[in-house]
């Protein structure tokens, strides 16, 4: 960049920043201005947020602690300690009760011994000292369970003997005075005795009410006190005789039942781990002989998230006894059900979104969104929720949707910013637009000075030549014909350089000025091609290049070589001197630079029949190009050889003449046809410069 310019840039830019310095205060404090603005509504917002997730709390607690008439299959009952109440629990494996003899004195061992030894033959005791044998035994007073084992014993005797009323007998003593006793394996023999029961009674027609109501007891004894056989004895109590049974549909409403109880059970089973790890310590109030002390007892969390896949969550309420019901539903519909609370009031903030994290657990989003659809929310108010027993949940409120929290701060901020914007942006542009002609006024001086350098120089060296040839004609100095001659030639080519550069020159100013017109005519391609040739074979004999043609106007195997384009002859002859005249500078001596013409016909698709460029409506294509095998052209350079006053290479290091303006003559010229110009070239390998033009014209005979 000139020196001058260097000097004047402090002064421009200090003349800048005075102008632009009044804008910049003014636009500083309309930015301060809305910046406080912006903050009093995220302000006022957070206020907002604080009572909304006050009022979120309050309505989770009325509506999670309001659980009516809990009861399984969904609900579950503990104790203090955590111990599952109901559905009442019961051993999955029966425990081996062996009846051990030696757990009786000698007179009960002798009586048990000859008792076990009299059931077996209780089918041929027609003078009953089976059952005077268990009166003397049950009179000893010997451990309950011998006794129970001894009349179910002595029940399935009686009944496999035929002897209903005398099973009957037996089994209801079994179930009125052993309710809790155990038979050898380890199962309860209540409930074995009632199936029995039910057994025997179904075969006896003449008491169908009492054969309904022990189902009754048998179903409900299975369900209400469980064990190990409650869910076989179920499946028993449905096949028992008749095909009609009017017991079935008692059997089916208590099986239902059984199958709810199960459930709560897999419920509390599943939840066991979280409930024991949640039960804390809190100060219980109790009654003393001074008055009311609080002593420690444990208490079951308010909300219990458990299991996975699906998780669940519990809510706790109290029975009022020491107890508390855990009512239980997937955390997936909770988390719907509180989506649905929170949509059904209107005070919720639009702009915002609640996160509702319960026992620890995320459980709820509102409004529902998609993960990461809402990156980084601002959070703008928690609400914790606690109990005796420590937190149970909070209410977290975010800022999910900014555009209408501020949307009318946004407008406010428009309109006021847009004032600043519109006085900071007209100096701002004004400034710029100064600053740009500025610049460009350097840049054009600087390449006028350039310009008018190169020309002048380009006109001394064959000016200079010319005068001193000529004086020396003139002044007598060269009198051998031979010299002469040369002189006279060497004239001559120096006068076609010097015309070549003014025709390029006044068609530059020509182009620049946009007065540059075109005449459009049929024109014989290959003639004009050899005519150029000839004006050019004087300029490459001086350099020792030698020039040659490759003229085919057409296809192989067609006839579209008689196409005569339309186009400016002589623009495009000044075009194509320009190429050869560059490529006669870039070449050594004894180098070929060759010229070659093609008019490549347009193809019907489908069609492997050639079609004469023009004949369907599609024009072929004229590709000229002049190709040397000089030093070749830089890739990085191969792109701004077409600017105007470019030249390869830096300014000392060029060998060749010119003014840098043929090529963007040549380019201008291509595109005004229509057409575009290409280069292929590799350092050391030479260049090759491509036109291709549209070949609109008409088909005529050509001579070769």
């Amino acid at each position: 960049m000139p020196e001058g310019h260097s000097r004047n840039a402090p002064v421009f830019w200090w003349r800048g920043l005075l102008i632009l310095l009044p804008v910049v205060i003014l636009a500083a404090l309309g930015v301060l201005a809305l910046r406080q603005d912006r903050r009093l509504t995220q302000n006022e917002a957070e206020q907002n947020a604080r009572a909304t997730t006050a009022r979120l709390g309050s309505l989770l607690t009325e509506h999670l602690t309001r659980v009516e008439n809990p009861r399984p299959p969904d609900a579950f009952r503990v104790d203090g300690s955590g111990r599952l109440v109901f559905p009442p629990p019961f051993e999955p494996v029966p425990v081996p009760f062996p009846l051990m003899a030696s757990a009786l004195n000698n007179d009960q061992q002798r009586v048990w011994n000859e008792l076990q030894s009299m059931i077996p033959e209780t089918a041929s005791d027609e003078d009953g000292r089976v059952e005077l044998a268990l009166r003397q035994f049950a009179g000893l007073q010997p451990p309950a369970p011998f006794v129970a084992s001894a009349h179910f014993n002595l029940a399935a005797q009686w009944a496999a003997a035929g002897k209903t009323t005398a099973a009957l007998e037996h089994l209801s003593r079994v179930i009125a005075e052993f309710p809790d006793a155990r038979g050898e394996s380890g199962l309860p023999l209540e409930p074995m005795a009632r199936l029995r029961r039910a057994e025997l009674l179904a075969g006896d027609a003449r008491e169908p009410g009492g054969f309904l109501a022990e189902v009754e007891a048998l179903c409900s004894n299975a369900v209400l006190r469980p064990s190990a056989v409650s869910a076989q004895i179920l499946d028993r109590a449905e096949t028992l005789p008749g095909e009609h049974n009017p017991a079935r549909e008692v059997v089916k409403s208590w099986r239902r039942q059984w199958e709810e109880h199960e459930i709560a059970r897999r419920l509390y089973e599943r939840a066991r781990p979280e409930l024991m790890a949640s039960l804390t310590h809190a100060p219980l109030e109790a009654a003393t002989p001074e008055g009311t002390e609080a002593i420690p007892g444990p208490v079951a969390p308010l909300l219990l998230y458990f299991g996975e896949s699906p998780a669940w969550m519990a809510v706790r309420s109290d029975a009022g006894d020491g107890t508390a019901w855990f009512h239980c539903r997937p955390a997936g519909e909770w988390a719907e059900t509180i989506s649905d609370w929170i949509a059904g009031e209107s005070w919720f903030p639009d702009y915002a979104m609640a996160r509702v994290t319960l026992a620890g657990r995320e459980v709820a989003v509102f409004p529902p969104v998609d993960a990461g659809s809402v990156a980084n929310p601002e959070p703008l108010a928690v609400h914790i929720l606690r109990e005796p027993g420590g937190e149970w949940g909070r209410v977290n409120l975010e800022l999910a949707r900014p555009d209408l929290l501020f949307a009318a701060q946004n407008t406010r901020s428009f309109w006021f910013g847009a004032v600043i914007l519109a006085a900071t942006g007209a100096a701002v542009a004004g400034l710029l637009a100064s600053h740009r002609a500025f610049r460009r006024q350097l840049r054009l001086s600087e390449l006028k000075t350039n310009f008018v350098s190169s020309v002048s120089h380009e006109l001394r060296a064959p000016l200079a030549s010319v005068r001193l040839m000529a004086e020396g004609l003139d002044g007598g100095r060269v009198t051998e014909p031979g010299k002469q001659r040369e002189y006279f030639r060497f004239i001559v080519q120096e006068c076609r350089r010097l015309s070549s550069l003014i025709e390029n020159v006044l068609d530059f100013a020509r182009i620049e000025q946009g007065r540059k017109q075109y005449e459009f005519e049929p024109t014989d391609v290959p003639r004009w091609i050899r005519e150029t040739l000839q004006l050019m074979e004087p300029a490459g004999s001086e350099q020792g290049v030698r020039l040659a043609a490759d003229l085919e106007t057409g296809d192989a195997n067609s006839d579209a070589g008689c196409l005569v384009p339309v186009l400016d002859g002589r623009a495009m002859q000044q075009a194509l001197i320009n190429l050869i005249d560059n490529a006669i500078k870039h070449s050594s001596p004894g180098d070929v630079v060759t010229v070659g013409c093609r008019i490549v016909s347009a193809r019907s698709p489908g069609s492997d029949n050639p079609d004469p460029a023009g004949a369907n409506g599609e024009p072929g294509t004229l590709r000229l190009w002049v190709e040397d095998q000089g030093e070749g052209i830089p890739v990085g350079e191969q792109e701004r050889i077409f600017e105007r006053f470019h030249r390869v290479g830096p300014e000392l290091r060029r060998r060749t003449r010119g003014v840098g303006i043929g090529l963007s003559i040549v380019k201008h010229v291509v595109e005004a046809h229509g057409g575009r110009i290409t280069v292929r070239s590799a350092p050391g390998q030479g260049s090759r410069f491509t036109i291709e033009i549209p070949a609109k014209g008409s088909v005529l005979g050509i001579d070769h």
